[in-house]
């Protein structure tokens, strides 16, 4: 899955790499740097990431949606301060070598791209796994930004079906061998214990954000892998001591994960999610893609003020609208736009069913 001599970079691509600009000008051989420089570069990336705003939507209640906009990131994904925060703490440890590790993990796309051109600034190549079922745009975007995007054929399962292609690669003999000698390295952010920690600087940016006359939060937050639940919560919990969590996960996939804690036959057959505590959450709302979808599209017609928002972002969304008008008093909700709607492509992409047919086809209806 190269790219072509005659491909032209997405528009995100493009975006990123003028964004990027001048730190890869500034240090044109990252795997050559000395302790003190490569510090330099992590404190550099540092200030190109995070520090987005918060964005406000007055609800004729008199209610507010706070939509933080890690959009706004350089790779446009909230996963631009996972993957800073795990490479540099895995290379201070000595388990990744710049110029001589390569990083592998999993991926549905936001967090693959994040690590590409993390990966590259830092002088690591890079190597995602990913769904068959991905939109064509989506794996586009992640062969701008990463090395090697590898398709797992484990059709129908999603990103479980990721994580097994992930395990089995790793099992072979050659690469047992390279993982021994720091040749390749596995950051598996959704179950890394020390992802959560990453997206507390989020959840102190917010709290540092909100006026002062806000007295009372509730967060509508997709749980994915639950680790930026738990990393953002952490510190609003300072300031918002009864904060209200509600969880919104995709209805079609939430059978496939394990929550923390399951164990016998509750676990049995399904995807591991270290961070998803059930006692974590007030409530817990499961949207269908139909639902989700047609939020999406109304979303993006570019009639509103979140015009720029994704499809799981949307979802929270919907469902924070639904608690203002079910509430009989004014509210506060914080929600996250995770990723840019337009970062996956050229165009926003709402086609779910688009699959990979092999040899650089794909089925699109």
């Amino acid at each position: 899955m190269q790219n072509s001599p005659q491909h032209t970079p997405s528009a995100f691509a493009q975006r990123l790499a003028s964004r990027t600009q001048e730190i890869r000008d500034g240090f044109p051989e990252p795997a050559t740097l000395t302790a003190e420089a490569r510090q330099l570069l992590y404190d550099a990336l540092g200030g190109m990431i995070g520090h987005t705003p918060l964005h406000r939507i007055d609800v004729e209640s008199g209610s507010t949606i706070w939509a933080k906009l890690e959009s706004g990131n350089p790779g446009e994904s909230h996963y631009d301060r996972c993957y800073l925060h795990l490479l540099h703490e895995m290379e201070l440890r000595g388990d990744i070598i710049p110029g001589e590790t390569k990083l592998l993990d999993a991926t549905s796309g936001s967090a693959g791209g994040s690590l590409g051109w993390i990966g590259r600034i830092l002088g690591y190549q890079t190597q995602v796994i990913i769904p068959e079922e991905l939109p064509l745009a989506r794996v586009r975007a992640l062969q701008d930004t990463v090395d090697e995007v590898t398709i797992s054929r484990r059709h129908g399962e999603y990103i479980e079906g990721v994580v097994q292609t992930l395990r089995e690669i790793i099992k072979t003999r050659a690469n047992i061998r390279l993982l021994k000698e720091k040749k390749l390295a596995l950051p598996n952010h959704s179950r890394n214990l020390s992802t959560p920690a990453a997206f507390e600087s989020m959840g102190r940016e917010v709290r540092a954000q909100l006026p002062p006359d806000v007295k009372k939060l509730d967060s509508v937050l997709v749980m994915g892998n639950g680790a930026s639940i738990k990393g953002i919560e952490k510190p609003l919990r300072k300031r918002f001591p009864q904060l209200r969590v509600h969880g919104v996960r995709d209805a079609e996939k939430s059978g496939k994960i394990t929550l923390f804690g399951a164990s016998g036959a509750d676990g049995a057959g399904k995807l591991p999610m270290p961070f998803l505590n059930p006692d974590q959450y007030d409530t817990v709302t499961d949207v269908h893609q139909s639902d989700w979808l047609r939020e999406f599209e109304e979303c993006n017609k570019g009639e509103s003020e979140m015009n720029t928002i994704g499809r799981t972002s949307a979802a929270a969304f919907m469902i924070a609208k639904r608690l203002i008008e079910k509430s009989k008093e004014r509210m506060n909700i914080l929600m996250v736009v995770y990723t840019h709607a337009g970062r996956d492509g050229d165009e926003i992409v709402t086609d779910p069913d688009a699959t990979y047919a092999g040899n650089g086809h794909w089925n699109q209806k």
